[in-house]
């Protein structure tokens, strides 16, 4: 039997605050009998001083705090100062110097001499046994070098030199899925635009109707916490849809409640494959069945690279959807990468599912999606390694043959290397002189490509 996967998108998870942990009061003394007039006269001969016990430490409590649209287009005192310590573990990391005296304390106590801070070399006899030791610098250091570092991930991204990213891209070149079956595929060969770009079964998109069929593979963008649980983000990556899959194609976008839809075609592209049939423009209506229609309400043009359209699609009910065109990145070239980045940027305003499409739909296409997956383990912080060999692998997994040419893979790099120059959350990186040798060996390359 063909096996089919049905797919679930999970809502996102809600971090919450965690509860600060207050602080102890200071323990009140306890009442006791007065001692013998004879142990009265030697406690007053003996000169007070303050036991580790008279300066109360409360634990801190800890809090750590965390444009375009389609919308848009439509329309005191106390004790002594004691000497700054390294606190023994994160629970004291705002520890206090002094705690004010408590209310109850007797007058006794209260009209004792302060005695004058002891200096640090005096005290280091007295220092807590869980006290770090001077060597936790150097420590964390090692640490960060075995793997354990948050920047340890962006580290090894900034290692892999321009000549392994040539040799890896001949490598994953080969890689293909365990097991794969290819039926509806071969059921359907008159509605691929090419016979060699498989949909393979495991991972196509599915439809209420199962006469249809589309060129078109769910792709994992961001996986679960564990290998059981199902993704957080997907995709789908698909081909520029023939004429005659219209009615799938919005099938889907309205069954997966689709916000998002990015196309990758030049001019010429998408003339001869007649996407005007699928994307109607001008202002135009276009009745695709007689239960679908679609209408372009609005054309802006973001850049001389790329535009956004508004489309209404009527299918029982009227849903509005943003279409994104990029028209100046052909198969054979590579695209600006603050274009790409400006492009991303877009479909963050708007929830997942998203549609990935060029013309085969396992190049272009499938670059973005890449780039989506590693941007996204960039920024996780549970993620300890940025693999864009095996983010690509994963892809492959869903979308077979995707990224085909070296130019798609060097693009891929080079975006991640311009968005570590770029972004805030990584601006220790910028003047990093791999970054640098990187951004001059790509500008070879592009030279040399263009001769």
């Amino acid at each position: 039997s063909r096996s089919e996967m049905k797919v679930r998108t999970p809502p996102l998870d809600t971090g919450g605050w965690a509860n600060p942990q207050q602080g102890r009061p200071p323990p009140q003394p306890s009442a006791a009998k007065a001692p013998p007039p004879q142990m009265q006269q030697m406690l007053q001969q003996q000169t007070p001083s303050s036991g580790p016990n008279q300066q109360q430490q409360g634990k801190a409590a800890v809090r750590s705090s965390n444009t375009l649209s389609a919308e848009s287009i439509a329309v005191g005192g106390g004790l002594q100062q004691q000497p700054k310590q390294r606190a023994p573990l994160a629970a004291a990391a705002a520890r206090p110097d002094a705690a004010p005296q408590p209310a109850g304390r007797p007058p006794s106590q209260q009209q004792r001499p302060l005695q004058p801070a002891q200096p640090q070399q005096d005290r280091s006899a007295q220092t807590s046994p869980k006290q770090p030791s001077p060597d936790m610098d150097h420590t964390e250091k090692k640490k960060a070098k075995a793997g354990s570092g948050p920047g340890n991930k962006i580290t090894k991204l900034l290692d892999v030199k321009f000549s392994k990213v040539v040799d890896d891209h001949k490598k994953f070149l080969g890689t293909l899925p365990n097991s794969v079956s290819r039926a509806a595929f071969d059921d359907n060969l008159c509605l691929n635009r090419f016979e060699d770009v498989i949909c393979i079964d495991q991972t196509r998109v599915l439809f209420s109707d199962s006469s249809l069929y589309l060129n078109a593979n769910w792709v994992t963008i961001e996986p679960g916490k564990k290998p059981d649980d199902p993704p957080k983000k997907q995709a789908i990556v698909a081909q520029l849809p023939l004429p005659e899959c219209a009615v799938a194609f919005w099938s889907m976008i309205c069954e997966n409640d689709i916000r998002g839809v990015l196309l990758f075609a030049d001019d010429n592209e998408f003339l001869t494959f007649e996407a005007d049939k699928i994307f109607p423009m001008n202002m135009a209506t276009v009745k695709i069945s007689p239960r679908i229609t679609v209408t372009h309400t609005h054309r802006l043009a973001v850049s001389s690279e790329w535009t956004m359209n508004v489309y209404l699609v009527c299918r029982g009910d009227v849903r509005k959807y943003v279409h994104v065109h990029c028209f100046a990145w052909s198969g054979d070239e590579v695209i600006k990468l603050q274009s790409l980045w400006q492009i991303e940027s877009v479909f963050r305003k708007y929830p997942a599912p998203h549609v990935y499409m060029s013309s085969a739909g396992v190049g272009r296409a499938s670059t973005f999606a890449a780039l989506k997956m590693v941007h996204a383990k960039m920024h996780d912080e549970s993620c300890k390694e940025v693999s864009l060999n095996n983010c690509i692998a994963s892809l492959r997994e869903n979308r077979l043959h995707s990224i085909q040419c070296f130019s798609q893979s060097i693009t891929l790099h080079s975006a991640m290397i311009q968005h570590i120059i770029d972004c805030p959350s990584f601006e220790k990186y910028e003047n990093d002189p791999r970054v640098r040798a990187f951004a001059e060996q790509y500008k070879e390359h592009m030279a040399n490509s263009k001769e």
